[in-house]
């Protein structure tokens, strides 16, 4: 099997496999790089911002599993594959943000004593 054909068919499998985890679909961005001598080809994935935690998973988690099907692949065509999702800023009116709840001033905060919370009274009382 050429070079060609092989990252042609990582390339479908990558795009199979995103497109069934995302929401926004029409914004996903996949390309490969040229292999390197080494005969290494990373397959790069841009999506939405909103999609790029779906893509990730928890922890990392879903896509340390595309990547393990990925080299499965990899075993078959004998050619190493390199997944790299490329995370995006959300823009920052974006639902969603975690930050969205830090923006406002939190008021000042009065000084207390070590374990005046548990006792219900502050140092100021």
């Amino acid at each position: 099997m050429d070079t060609k054909t092989t990252t042609n068919e990582a390339l479908a499998l990558v795009t199979m496999m995103v497109l069934a985890l995302v929401d926004h679909p029409g914004e996903i961005k996949i390309h490969a790089d040229a292999p390197t001598p080494e005969q290494i080809t990373t397959i790069h994935v841009k999506s939405s911002p909103l999609d790029t935690g779906k893509l990730v998973g928890k922890q990392g988690r879903t896509a340390r599993s595309m990547r393990t099907i990925l080299s499965g692949h990899s075993m078959r065509t004998k050619h190493r594959f390199l997944l790299n999702i490329v995370e995006t800023e959300r823009p920052q009116d974006a639902p969603g943000r975690a930050s969205d709840h830090r923006t406002a001033q939190a008021p000042p905060r009065t000084q207390q004593s070590p374990g005046a919370s548990l006792r219900g009274y502050s140092a100021s009382d």
